[in-house]
């Protein structure tokens, strides 16, 4: 039935739908369940957390914190020795060629360690200077992103297991992963929209009784983006479970192009 024509009007001009039919086939409707597909252009629109340069230059070493640049555990010389003995099944020739390898080893590894941990110290320091050249917004909206993050997984186990700001930082660095990084910027800023948006409706919705047609419009709304909300913490764990799983995957497919490239028989 059509509303009492004191009540056509919101508060602020614009009309109010007279019908459940009209409310669900208006624009407003649409523009709430609007959400941002297609592929983005990066060179138009790079994701905001790709920073790669500043006033002072290319930043160098930013991702000293991904697994592969972390010391393997320390292994002494006398570990490789102890228990070292002749092959019998083999030559005097080849016994001598691995204790001449073995010794070599030995000899030079404290030096390689040393170097190591100069490398790798030096890597983290470059890090460290980068992030200083770092506008502060920029490590601001990192930390909403991770914050996201967590909040996407409701179970505790899934979060105590995954290395959110591992995880970022993997997509920062991977360029195959670029693209999955703008999508999560533009879920990010939907998330933190549709908490906005359902707090306010929740405030304006008990001002009402629950009977009224301004109640059930406001808790429309509400559970909308409710749902909505929901979508896009989805979406945001299948990108984070994808950058997870990324390494295991590489590594997997180095495997099998490793075993298929020992079948071949022209090698």
């Amino acid at each position: 039935r059509p509303r009492p024509a004191k009540r056509m009007l919101n508060d602020d001009g614009t009309p109010r739908p007279d019908t459940w039919k009209d409310f669900f086939s208006g624009e407003l409707t649409k523009e709430l369940w609007a959400r941002p597909e297609g592929i983005r252009d990066l060179k138009e629109k790079p994701p905001i957390l790709a920073f790669q340069g500043s006033l002072k230059g290319q930043i160098v070493g930013r991702f000293s914190r991904l697994p592969e640049f972390r010391l393997p555990e320390r292994v002494y010389a006398v570990q490789l020795t102890a228990g070292a003995a002749d092959d019998p099944s083999a030559g005097d020739e080849q016994n001598r060629c691995w204790r001449e390898s073995l010794e070599l080893t030995a000899d030079t590894l404290e030096q390689l360690w040393r170097t190591t941990e100069a490398a790798v110290a030096a890597l983290a320091g470059a890090e460290e200077r980068a992030e200083a050249r770092v506008p502060r917004p920029l490590l601001e909206w990192k930390q909403r992103v991770l914050e996201v993050f967590k909040a996407s997984f409701d179970n505790p186990e899934d979060r105590s297991e995954i290395n959110f700001e591992q995880c970022l930082e993997l997509m920062v660095a991977d360029q195959r992963l670029l693209q999955n990084l703008a999508r999560l910027e533009d879920l990010v800023l939907e998330v933190e929209g549709c908490r906005n948006e359902m707090l306010s409706r929740g405030k304006e919705a008990v001002k009402y009784d629950k009977e009224s047609d301004d109640y059930r419009r406001k808790m429309t709304r509400y559970m909308m983006m409710e749902e909505r909300l929901y979508r896009a913490k989805n979406d945001i764990r299948t990108l984070v479970i994808t950058a997870k799983e990324l390494p295991e995957t590489d590594a997997a497919f180095k495997q099998l192009g490793d075993a298929i490239a020992g079948l071949n028989p022209f090698r």
